[in-house]
């Protein structure tokens, strides 16, 4: 860390999550010349975010929660053991994953659309994708 407080994310610092997530929206408003593109197509296909479209629940689905950081996924479910799916990969409760996400959307969204929350001891955003739906991931996940 080079800023000397506890959380930094792209040079954001902060004591806390919420302190950096908030100095992020101050920095993310300045507009900086795009270097690289990472699209939503190539981290879904990377792994590095979980599609969720298809998931018929309270705050995921067609414009609510589309997709979701391979880090939250892999915090807030849990593995079956011994089960495995027709695509040959385990299967996993994700109970604690869809209950975080009705209520992250039960939370009002801030002027450019992000929501916060909390589970399972840490801090999570929501916030606009590319693909008009909701990415849930922790701060640091940006």
């Amino acid at each position: 860390m080079t800023c000397g407080k506890r959380f930094e994310l792209d040079g954001a610092c902060g004591d806390s999550p919420e302190e950096v997530v908030e100095a992020h929206l101050s920095a993310s408003k300045r507009p900086d010349p795009v270097a690289y593109r990472y699209t939503d197509a190539q981290a879904v296909a990377d792994g590095v975010l979980v599609d969720t479209e298809r998931a018929e629940r309270p705050g995921f689905g067609p414009h609510g929660i589309g997709r979701v950081s391979r880090a939250v996924w892999d915090h807030f479910s849990d593995p079956e053991p011994g089960v495995i799916g027709p695509d040959g990969e385990e299967v996993r409760d994700i109970k604690d994953l869809l209950a975080l996400g009705e209520r992250i959307m039960g939370t009002p969204a801030d002027q450019g659309g992000w929501r916060k929350g909390e589970g399972r001891g840490r801090a999570v955003i929501c916030l606009p994708n590319e693909v008009g739906s909701l990415t849930l991931c922790f701060p640091e996940d940006l």
